[in-house]
């Protein structure tokens, strides 16, 4: 990207910079009005080179390095951050942003607690959340949520670093996260992973539910059953975005999800997901326009741990499909194996769930998104299938160039290989949501065709539901 404005709702910007050397800078608003946040912003020249504008109060701010390089943004009432005068010495700039933090305390969550003393365990908790939620209301700072089963937390807003570092002082508190925003990774196929095989065995996914954690599902189609309710292929759910319990699909990724993992032949063209016997829950955690925060993610897997939401982990989904992640750049301790929403995907592993997680489309390697770092996720890149009438890709390349490679690298230099395995991800035919990718539809009216490792984990959740 070179000379322009780019205008997005977020508070946190990286900057990625080629050539420049010094450790800090000052910024200087450009209107009279005194800002109230942080007056240095860091750059990193350890790795990519990183510019971090982070905690923007509402004004105006301009940038220059000892080079002259000159970068003015600002922030509106309304959330909206206006970026000018990029220099075509920048030769790449990206956007990483996050949504309020979420505090870490420091008591095991309830997944991890042996089974037996789960309910004492229980106690600790809510008296380890009253005296943080004091000590958050003295301090002015309003709660959003809070974690109990898969991971130990409260989210909140906003904390100024002044907050942070009086938070981290405290006994009670284990860690303070960025709250990363999360996306979909988008970019007759039961066949290559040869389910029929396991069909014509008997084996279909009957008695086996899948929880699908994305944009929601629209459970009036044909494919999935065409209601929700206990006698229903999709048998519950809920929406995190707008806080209701009807997680009906309003973007169209998480429906395309769902019926390569699980749909039956609803309109007799011959199209079915890999385990058609299988029941699903629905938990939507991305809006309407795909993307979401980290505390959703962690929402949505603390109800496949535990639908009723009794506490009790014996209702558990046996099969977690979750075809969205933060991109995290460089692994760090706030993004990759380590961060809640890894926490979460390996406590549910303790209690018996699989979680198979698409790995990204990030072309490169050292690129698995978060959670698919998770160290017990089943993490799934996007395999090629050969050209047909609905697309493809050149099977003498067996890998998707999309799709995301590892290693994913731990703190210091340890580091492990992802993905784990590879399903196929490209051109995919399976269910429609209204007229989602209506350009891409095949079969009929309320079948599309789409790419990306989003469309090759539930490849692998429907194998694992066989």
């Amino acid at each position: 990207m070179k000379r322009g404005h780019l205008i997005v709702t977020l508070i946190f910007l990286v900057f990625f910079i080629s050539s420049c050397e010094i450790t800090q800078f000052s910024p200087t608003l450009s209107s009279e009005e005194e800002p109230t946040g942080p007056q240095i912003f860091e750059i990193s020249t350890t790795k990519s080179n990183q510019v971090i504008i982070a905690d923007l109060t509402e004004g105006a701010y301009k940038i220059r390095n000892e080079d002259g390089l000159e970068v003015t943004f600002s922030k509106s009432k309304s959330g909206e951050i206006n970026v000018a005068g990029v220099d075509e010495r920048i030769d790449d700039f990206s956007l990483r942003y996050h949504d309020g933090y979420i505090i870490e305390l420091v008591e095991e969550p309830l997944a991890k607690t042996e089974k037996s003393i789960r309910s004492p365990q229980k106690e600790i908790l809510e008296l380890e959340h009253s005296n943080v939620k004091s000590l958050l209301s003295e301090k002015e700072i309003k709660v959003k949520k809070e974690f109990k089963k898969a991971f130990n937390g409260i989210v909140v807003k906003d904390l100024t670093k002044e907050q942070i570092k009086d938070l981290e002082r405290d006994p009670k508190v284990k860690k303070i996260w960025p709250n990363y925003r999360v996306y979909l990774n988008l970019l007759d196929s039961t066949g290559m992973i040869n389910a029929d095989d396991m069909w014509s065995e008997g084996y279909t996914g009957e008695g086996v539910t899948i929880a699908v954690i994305d944009t929601g599902i629209d459970y009036t189609h044909p494919d999935l059953g065409g209601c929700m309710g206990p006698d229903c292929k999709i048998l519950g759910g809920y929406d995190f975005i707008n806080d209701d319990p009807d997680p009906m699909d309003d973007h169209g990724h998480g429906t395309h999800c769902a019926g390569i993992a699980a749909s039956t032949d609803g309109n007799q063209e011959g199209l079915i997901g890999v385990a058609p016997g299988a029941k699903l829950y629905a938990f939507k955690v991305l809006s309407e326009s795909g993307s979401g925060s980290m505390d959703g993610v962690v929402e949505g897997i603390e109800a496949a741990m535990d639908p009723n939401n009794d506490d009790d982990f014996s209702d558990h989904v046996d099969v977690i499909s979750m075809s969205l992640g933060a991109n995290c750049g460089t692994y760090s301790e706030d993004c990759g194996p380590d961060d809640p929403t890894s926490q979460a995907i390996d406590a549910a592993t303790e209690i018996g769930v699989a979680s198979a997680i698409s790995a990204g489309n990030n072309y490169e390697y050292f690129s698995i998104g978060s959670p698919g770092a998770a160290r017990t996720a089943i993490t799934v890149g996007a395999s090629c299938k050969p050209e047909h009438e609905f697309g493809g890709c050149d099977d003498s390349y067996p890998i998707a160039a999309f799709s995301s490679k590892g290693p994913v690298l731990v703190t210091g230099s340890d580091a492990y290989p992802k993905p784990d395995i590879v399903a196929p991800g490209v051109s995919i035919c399976a269910s429609q949501w209204e007229d989602a990718w209506q350009e891409s539809e095949c079969m009929d009216d309320e079948h599309t065709a789409i790419s990306g490792t989003s469309m090759s984990a539930p490849h692998v959740a429907g194998a694992l539901a066989l």
